[in-house]
């Protein structure tokens, strides 16, 4: 007796195994463009955003004084006209992309995915620093907060008072100070450190802090060979790192 397999299954069994079939090259290399133009998408109303909060800053400095403020005034335009560039490629880029292919044969189409890739690396990183630096500078606006920048850092492992094994990296990312609390960024993330007492030291100044574990760690603020240095030093891990300052050094606490 032979077995009957419903129509509905056969059609279930022909459309699961299309779907199982491996995209093209392609497709893939579309797939691939678009995804990074989908996480640049949202961002689009978080620069509109940012770009309001500068623009109102900017007018209190200029009421407050234009000639007194400038040099922080200039700071906040340049911030502001980077988000405004970077906004403008993103639509640029919308506005020219041809996602139909029009008259290109499969080859034209490869070559072209590969450079609209390209362009649309490019504006997202654009994007990305609009963004940080505009965030930065938003941040040093609240409460009094004073945002460090650093370009690199090293990593190292203490014994004693003895430096067992230095890690140079190229990390960057900022360190905000308020009155009672630092944040330490890299990638993305942060570490809070709550000021328990500080003290000031002939090259800077020396803040007594404890994380959300209550580790307890040493954080200085220090000048040392013309370089403007954040040093971290965890007590009981025996660790430190030691953030090189490229931006913003200038800490003041009442």
């Amino acid at each position: 007796m032979k077995a009957i397999i419903p129509l509905f299954l056969i059609s279930l069994m022909i459309f699961t195994a299309c779907g199982e079939q491996k995209k093209s090259a392609k497709d893939q290399l579309y797939d691939k463009v678009m995804a990074v133009h989908d996480e640049i998408m949202p961002k689009m109303g978080d620069m509109s955003k940012y770009k309001k909060q500068l623009n109102e800053k900017i007018e209190r400095l200029v009421a407050e004084g234009e000639e007194a403020n400038a040099d922080k005034v200039n700071e906040l335009k340049d911030a502001v006209k980077g988000l405004e560039n970077s906004h403008e490629e993103m639509m640029n880029w919308m506005r020219e992309f041809d996602k139909d292919f029009e008259g290109m044969v499969e080859k034209e189409i490869m070559d072209y995915l590969i450079n609209q890739f390209k362009k649309i690396e490019t504006v997202g990183k654009a994007t990305n620093s609009a963004i940080d630096n505009a965030t930065i500078l938003i941040e040093e606006m609240k409460n009094n907060q004073k945002v460090f920048i650093y370009d690199k850092m090293e990593g190292v492992v203490l014994k004693g008072l003895q430096i067992v094994k230095k890690e140079p990296s190229d990390l960057n990312g900022r360190i905000i100070f308020n009155k009672s609390e630092i944040k330490i960024y890299a990638n993305n993330q942060f570490e809070r450190f709550y000021i328990l007492n500080s003290e000031r030291m002939e090259d800077g100044i020396l803040f007594d802090t404890k994380n959300n574990k209550d580790d307890k760690c040493k954080i200085s603020v220090v000048r040392r060979n013309d370089q403007d240095l954040v040093i971290a030093h965890l007590i009981d891990l025996e660790v430190m790192s030691i953030f090189y300052i490229s931006k913003g050094f200038d800490v003041q606490f009442n």
